[in-house]
């Protein structure tokens, strides 16, 4: 799965068809999700949207996501994998 961010972020798979979408609100962007005091201290809005959109996919043990830098952390990369059983590679500068 590929996240990709143009106004909204949206959550495709290599067989191009788009399975979840998150479109950006200012600061309304999370006002009906929830997260734990551990997401909301250590993850930023790009790391948070990657979150949000992980809780959607159906079969976690078989995903692998990949994103750029503006959504990776080294500290996201670990939650997802010991949190949801997801592997992911993100770029870094």
């Amino acid at each position: 799965l590929y996240l990709f961010c143009v106004g909204c972020v949206w959550c495709g798979g290599v067989d191009g068809f788009v399975y979840d979408l998150f479109p950006y609100g200012g600061e309304n962007t999370f006002h009906r999700t929830t997260f734990t005091d551990y997401e909301n201290r250590f993850f930023g809005l790009g790391q948070k949207v990657v979150i949000e959109l992980s809780k959607s996919i159906p079969d976690k043990s078989l995903c692998v996501l990949y994103f750029d830098n503006w959504f990776t952390s080294l500290e996201l990369v670990s939650y997802l994998s010991k949190e949801f059983g997801i592997l992911s590679l993100g770029t870094i500068q």
